[in-house]
């Protein structure tokens, strides 16, 4: 009976390690899709806001800004005014949202090799955020500053009321400007210098603390301090180029006056007599945005001496009103307004609203336009135009296809290790349910009896009685052994 018990215990050791190895295989956490590359950034921007994201890993390739793609939803390729930089083993990626509605958004890195574990993986990185109803104070241009000497930003008041905005720099550098107002619509050029008495040995990555009433951003600055004391083959500053540059809009500014319930068109020009521009994004002021429509909103690129055509549609309303605002014109080197006084006064024709002209065409006036519902992204880039209720959309002028599916890798595994371990049991039990009873013929000489559950020989007649010849074979061997 010994022997039997300690089977029985075999079979209980194996039962537990089989349920152990199921629980561990279903609950424990398992990594994330990105797994040792990592995005780290907010997941929340008001409008206007500085995007800063910080990628972290161990990548075999760099990435670049053809790896970066920003996703609205379901669409991808937005424009985006944005760029990537590399601070010491991290990429740094900061983008421009002036312009971007509210609403749900992806940063996605794709087409880059990285380690995962002892795994070179290509698998899409994917950080996701969100853009608020709410506007930013100010914004910052550009949003990371690598130097390795005096270095500039500009600051521009996104209201339409003034700010007061602080500047906290750490001790590595300093600024006469700690403290400044700016008017409504109003761009400051902040100068730094850096601190020799700080004692930088070493390539440091330091942030300035910019606040105002309602907003704070951390402006990151990347130092090559290796290079302070020996100014041979300075590095070039990313800061912006003060407003009056050869990047502008003409006329800088207008004055108009219209009546309500009225619509006007107007043409204005941006001039490039400097370099290649890239990446122009035309962003209103926040109080101007329900009296104008501009076309284009962004300019993939501007050529050296070149112009560029953009027609501001105006809208009024029923209320009478004078209002001051600002058109941005946005690069990653540029930021230069146009200044709007627009007068509303009372019509003294009344009649009927005239019906607001769209700038934008409708996307099923495209050929083979159509929007693509949720779940799947357009083959090529997307177009901004207008849906049946007059509303913005990104137009497909391609083909929808559904999103990629995530790799089923880590399940494929996992239902591998189950069915192994389902076929280690069956072929346990099965082992064990063939084993007879070992027969003892000592105890068959002393005439002991055995119960029925003990011994029941198999015969081929289908019960638990012996045969004849199995009779006599036991019965001969008995008789052996007694005297």
């Amino acid at each position: 009976m010994k022997k039997r018990k300690l089977k029985l215990s075999g079979k209980l050791v194996i039962l537990i390690i089989a349920i152990v190895l199921m629980f561990v295989l279903f609950y424990t956490p398992k990594p994330t899709l990105t797994g040792f590359a990592i995005i780290e950034q907010d997941i929340q921007f008001d409008q206007g806001e500085n995007l800063i994201a910080v990628i972290s890993g161990n990548f075999i390739e760099q990435i670049t800004k053809e790896n970066i793609i920003f996703y609205r939803g379901h669409i991808s390729g937005i424009p985006m005014n944005y760029d990537v930089v590399k601070i010491g083993t991290d990429f740094y990626v900061y983008a421009l949202l002036l312009g971007k509605p509210a609403g749900n958004y992806s940063l996605v890195v794709d087409g880059v090799s990285y380690w995962n574990g002892i795994q070179i993986s290509e698998e899409r990185i994917i950080k996701n955020f969100t853009i608020t109803e709410n506007s930013t104070d100010f914004f910052v241009n550009p949003g990371v500053v690598l130097t390795n000497g005096n270095f500039s930003f500009e600051i521009t008041n996104f209201k339409n009321v003034r700010r007061t905005i602080e500047l906290t720099p750490p001790d590595s550098f300093i600024t006469q400007e700690n403290s400044f107002d700016l008017i409504s619509g109003q761009t400051k050029v902040i100068n730094f210098e850096i601190n020799l008495d700080s004692n930088l040995t070493s390539q440091t990555l330091e942030y300035i603390q910019i606040t105002s009433e309602s907003t704070e951003y951390q402006l990151p600055v990347f130092f090559y301090p290796e290079l302070i004391n020996n100014q041979t083959n300075p590095i070039e500053v990313d800061g912006p180029e003060t407003n009056d540059s050869n990047f502008k809009i003409t006329p800088s500014g207008i004055n108009l006056s219209m009546y309500t319930n009225s619509n006007l068109t107007k043409i204005f020009y941006i001039l490039n007599q400097g370099l290649r521009t890239e990446n122009i994004s035309l962003v209103t002021s926040q109080n101007m945005e329900s009296y104008l429509n501009v076309s284009p909103e962004f300019i993939s690129v501007l050529e050296e001496n070149s112009t560029e055509q953009i027609e501001i549609n105006f809208t009024s309303g029923e209320e009478e009103i004078r209002i001051s605002g600002h058109l941005f014109a946005i690069s990653e080197n540029f930021t230069t307004p146009l200044f709007i006084n627009l007068e509303i006064i009372e019509n003294p024709n009344s009649s009927e609203p005239s019906p607001r002209e769209n700038s934008l065409p409708y996307c099923r006036d495209l050929e083979g336009g159509k929007v693509c519902p949720s779940g799947e992204m357009c083959s090529i880039s997307t177009n901004l135009a207008m849906d049946e209720d007059n509303e913005m959309v990104y137009c497909c002028l391609g083909n929808c296809e559904p999103l990629p599916e995530k790799p089923a890798t880590g399940k494929i595994i996992g239902w591998i290790i189950i069915v192994v371990i389902i076929v280690v049991l069956v072929l346990f039990f099965l082992k064990h349910k063939r084993i007879r009873p070992k027969v003892d013929l000592l105890d068959i000489a002393k005439g002991k009896k055995r119960s029925h559950s003990e011994f029941k020989p198999r015969n081929n007649y289908g019960d638990n009685k012996m045969d004849f010849e199995q009779k006599n074979r036991i019965n001969r061997k008995r008789d052996d052994f007694l005297p």
